[in-house]
């Protein structure tokens, strides 16, 4: 989908998270399609959709960021290369960014870059990237904690 068919798709999104709904109507509409446009293509397709979407629904955060995991696994082999890889962390970064309504402080964009860093280095084959090898390192950096703590106080 373009930006022109994206806008009023987000502006219509339904949510029993009232602080994601909140983030999604205060952002830029062409920002958060950059953002959804994991390939920069122009266009948001329907994986790069449902893998932002999916970090952005309710249920708990390991199962969530466990979906967007296997969203970017389009042959299924229970593993990502590292072009998908890499998709998936920025799918988490720019989740995280429209959950937390567009924190442009510098502590959220440092740690948010310290995440995606070592989380860079995490697996042990970049090109074959399995989901048990980095949930945990996933889910207790600090930035995650950041996020979800911000994300409980609302």
């Amino acid at each position: 989908m373009t930006v022109d068919q994206f806008g009023p798709i987000i502006q219509s999104v339904k949510s029993n998270n009232a602080s994601v709904i909140e983030a999604l109507k205060s952002l830029d509409i062409p920002y958060l399609f950059t953002m959804f446009d994991f390939n920069h293509d122009g266009k948001v397709d329907f994986k790069e959709f449902l893998s932002c979407a999916a970090l952005l629904m309710n249920g708990p955060l390991s199962e969530r960021i466990q979906y967007a995991f296997n969203m970017q696994d389009v042959s299924a082999r229970g593993s990502l290369n590292e072009d998908e890889y890499l998709k998936f962390l920025d799918s988490i970064v720019n989740a995280a960014f429209v959950s937390n309504k567009g924190d442009t402080s510098a502590y959220f964009s440092e740690e948010a870059e310290n995440f995606v860093e070592t989380l860079k280095s995490a697996p042990k084959k970049i090109d074959k990237v399995k989901y048990n090898e980095i949930q945990s390192k996933i889910l207790d950096h600090r930035f995650i904690n950041y996020c979800n703590d911000t994300d409980e106080k609302r």
